[in-house]
């Protein structure tokens, strides 16, 4: 299952589906519906450009890719627990741990996470004194090219759960991961606002469409 499922959301998978793919998606779905599995897969390649994006698409996307009924909602079921289970055992690699120290650990987790969202969402993960991971949260969603996410609402959340330095992440659906001036703009504030109250920012990370992300704190970003 581990080396499988690493397979499936590895951030470097080609934006086309391979005879690799192609196998391990027919085994997949013939262990979840022995029949009818040849068209299945050929809807499911149709409909999701990589094996990465098909196992971490919504439920309710999956569900308009196969066919109607009980046998097409058990194979959604069972694509939504393997995606949930992958990120869940990527994140127990950062859980409790230094993140500064975690660094790949923590970009795989946050490429299973965001790269394959179809639309914007800002996450926030809170660190303790010793930046180890105390919470990561969902900080909101948007659409394609824009997510919210205020200064104040993330002061207050950091003070809330007693954070003493916070990450900020958030993916580019487009695949383009160069900060916008909005990205740039808002970091800014955040990392002055948390200067204010003795909170460290220590990075804003952006994750691509392709796997591929930019540090704020590696490009000099996170002051202005």
């Amino acid at each position: 299952m581990d080396r499988g499922m690493a397979q499936i959301i590895a951030p470097d998978l080609n934006t086309v589906w391979t005879e690799g793919d192609l196998s391990l998606l027919r085994s997949f779905i013939a262990a979840v519906e022995p029949f009818g599995a040849e068209r299945l897969a050929e809807r499911l390649t149709g409909e999701f450009d990589t094996l990465g994006a098909l196992f971490s698409a919504s439920p309710e996307r999956l569900s308009r890719a196969v066919v109607e009924g009980r046998d097409g909602q058990s194979f959604v079921q069972h694509v939504s627990i393997c995606s949930a289970i992958v990120v869940r055992s990527l994140q127990q690699r950062v859980d409790g741990r230094r993140i500064l120290s975690s660094w790949p650990a923590l970009i795989s987790y946050l490429r299973a996470s965001l790269q394959y969202e179809i639309k914007e969402q800002t996450r926030i993960l809170f660190l303790d004194k010793k930046n180890a991971l105390i919470k990561d949260e969902v900080a909101g969603r948007g659409t394609v090219d824009h997510a919210p996410m205020y200064v104040r609402e993330v002061i207050h959340r950091a003070l809330d759960v007693g954070a003493s330095a916070i990450v900020l992440a958030h993916n580019h659906p487009s695949g383009d991961v160069k900060p916008s001036l909005a990205d740039r703009s808002l970091t800014k504030d955040i990392a002055e606002a948390c200067r204010v109250i003795g909170i460290t920012l220590h990075d804003h990370i952006i994750i691509g469409a392709r796997g591929d992300f930019t540090s704020f704190k590696q490009q000099g970003l996170l002051f202005g």
